[in-house]
């Protein structure tokens, strides 16, 4: 039986939730960090010698390692894709955009009961209301409308819906900081943060 892609990822959110209301203490908390055009190469747990990444090792130790995964080599139909679950030539529409049709893992896991979060790079259209659209309660983003100029120094965020901007500040630091402050507020609570950086 082929299902919609939209079903599924429902059914992968009601499965959230009735394991919720069976063992809400068993849910695990979600953070999904994805870095554009860094590869698998380049990781010791994956054989990577070129680097020494203790912490992503530690990571891959503690947590989850995905050994057969496959992704688009370019980066805003990476984002697009795994949003959505579908295959590019499923759900893009044009490069920087991302259908507010679509249901993300974002809406899946809200709906599973989550507090959800994206802070990093957008680059898929739209604006917060758009944000909101795609399953996420709060958000720390560039490459949006009202955040599109320099990410690193000084840079202008759209942070839960205004434009604010941080002079001589580190936008990298400010978007961590952010996902940190929503984890100290949501700790006692199932949480999804999505942090997309490039």
């Amino acid at each position: 039986m082929i299902f919609k892609q939209k079903y599924f990822l429902r059914l992968i959110g009601a499965i959230f939730l009735c394991n919720s209301l069976l063992f809400s203490d068993k849910r695990p908390n979600i953070i999904l960090v994805m870095v554009d055009d860094f590869g698998h190469e380049c990781v010791e747990s994956y054989g990577g010698e070129s680097y020494e990444t203790p912490q992503l090792s530690r990571m891959a130790n503690e947590g989850a390692q995905f050994n057969n995964a496959h992704s688009q080599n370019i980066c805003t139909p990476s984002r697009v894709q795994i949003m959505t679950g579908k295959y590019n030539v499923r759900n893009y529409t044009r490069f920087a955009n991302l259908d507010t049709s679509e249901y993300t893992f974002g809406n899946a896991l809200q709906d599973a009961g989550y507090a959800t979060c994206i802070a990093g790079k957008w680059q898929l259209g739209g604006n917060a209301r758009t944000i909101k659209k795609m399953g996420f309660d709060e958000h720390c983003l560039w490459r949006i409308n009202g955040a599109n100029n320099e990410r690193y120094v000084s840079p202008i965020l759209l942070m839960n819906g205004k434009s604010e901007e941080f002079h001589g500040l580190f936008g990298p630091r400010l978007q961590q900081d952010f996902v940190n402050s929503f984890i100290q507020r949501n700790k006692s609570k199932p949480f999804f943060v999505y942090y997309p950086m490039t």
